[in-house]
């Protein structure tokens, strides 16, 4: 397992959701296909918190990578709750 491609891949996914979501807000997308490119994203996000969630559960990972996965966890969990979670309010 390569703790630094999962990180990179998870940071990659994330980056892709945002732009997707940029596409919904500035209407790159068509009405009619928002609710497609939503689930899109939000399955994006749910897979890099599975990466790290996987990295922070394996035995025998040294400390300093599980820190960075916790760290980007909080990060991508903030993105989540900002873009997801508010938008429901």
């Amino acid at each position: 397992m390569n703790i630094k491609r999962i990180h990179q891949g998870s940071i990659v996914l994330t980056l892709v959701s945002l732009l997707m979501e940029v596409a919904i807000n500035q209407a790159w997308v068509e009405s009619e296909t928002n609710d497609l490119v939503f689930g899109i994203s939000l399955a994006l996000i749910l897979i890099a918190l599975g990466l790290n969630v996987k990295v922070i559960r394996t035995m025998g990972v040294p400390d300093k990578p599980k820190k960075i996965s916790q760290a980007i966890i909080l990060i991508i969990t903030l993105y989540a709750f900002a873009v997801y979670g508010l938008e429901l309010i």
